[in-house]
Order: C-alpha cells, then structure tokens, then sequence
C-alpha cells in the first residue's frame, strides 16, 4: 500500500505496478463519489484539490504519493533484485537533498 511515483514497497517491476495502479485507481473513482474531472488517466489520477468551506475555512486535500520523490538511501540491489525497500536506515546525504519532495514539483 506504499507506493512513491512508479515503485510499490516492494520495488516490483515498474510497469506491473502501474498497471495495477491503474486499475485500483478506476475502480476507487468508480465506486467513490468523485467528480467526472477526476477520472483517471491510467496509472495516473488527480487526487489532490482545495475545498472552500464558505468564508470560514479553506482545506488542502494532499496526494503525497503519486508524485513523491522514492525512497532514499537504499541499497541499489533492492530494485534490481525487485525485495522489499528497508524502512530503518542510516542516515545519508540523499536524504537531505534540496530537490526531493512529498508533494511533486510546483
């Protein structure tokens, strides 16, 4: 159920996980009571959007999967060998790189 751009958490083939992807994203905007404008477009779908509350309040609906940077400091065996990606990690330089992000680029 974790998932960052193109690979799932267990770094399975790129292209099967966004077929599956997209085949869980069509059924959610099936069976979710979604507008006509979210419908997916393959393994892509807009989940993110701004809900206005009258003049009291303004909600910020995040999608920080689809378009997060993947995982850092993993070993580069893990995703040739297609093995579960390594929650708990020493520390590394990636981590701290400017140009990651959780929500995409603006």
């Amino acid at each position: 159920n974790d998932y960052a751009d193109a690979l799932d958490e267990r770094n399975s083939d790129p292209a099967t996980f966004l077929r599956r992807r997209a085949a869980a994203y069509q059924a959610y905007w099936e069976h979710m009571p979604l507008r006509r404008a979210n419908r997916p477009d393959g393994a892509a779908m807009r989940l993110y959007r701004t809900l206005k509350w009258g003049r009291l309040a303004e909600f910020q609906l995040v999608d920080d999967r689809q378009y997060r940077s993947g995982r850092p400091c993993q070993p580069p065996e893990l995703l040739a060998e297609h093995r579960d990606y390594l929650p708990k990690l020493p520390d590394c330089p990636e981590r701290r790189d400017p140009a990651r992000s959780i929500l995409g680029m603006p």
